[in-house]
């Protein structure tokens, strides 16, 4: 009796197309808009700031030594490839 029922219902909803719908069709939105919006321009800001500071930093180690450095060790290097070894 019960196996019967539940067919009869089944090939109803099958027919009708009797689907649940739970979609809402309403949009979303916060109460606190303004204040996310405000948060954001200030990090913002508070990122162009320490960028705008990152980029004028002035560099800490002397870059003039090092350049020389380099350009000392490449033409070291550039002298010993010039006569290479002979391991016979």
């Amino acid at each position: 009796m019960i196996e019967r029922e539940n067919v009869r219902l089944r090939t109803r909803m099958v027919q009708n197309g009797a689907f649940v719908n739970t979609h809402n069709n309403y949009s979303t939105h916060s109460l606190n808009t303004e204040k996310r919006h405000r948060d954001e321009v200030e990090h913002k800001s508070e990122i162009e700031r320490l960028q705008k500071q990152i980029s004028h930093a002035r560099t800490n180690y002397p870059t003039r030594e090092y350049q020389n450095d380099f350009a000392k060790q490449q033409d070291f290097k550039r002298r010993i490839s010039k006569f290479p070894l002979n391991n016979k």
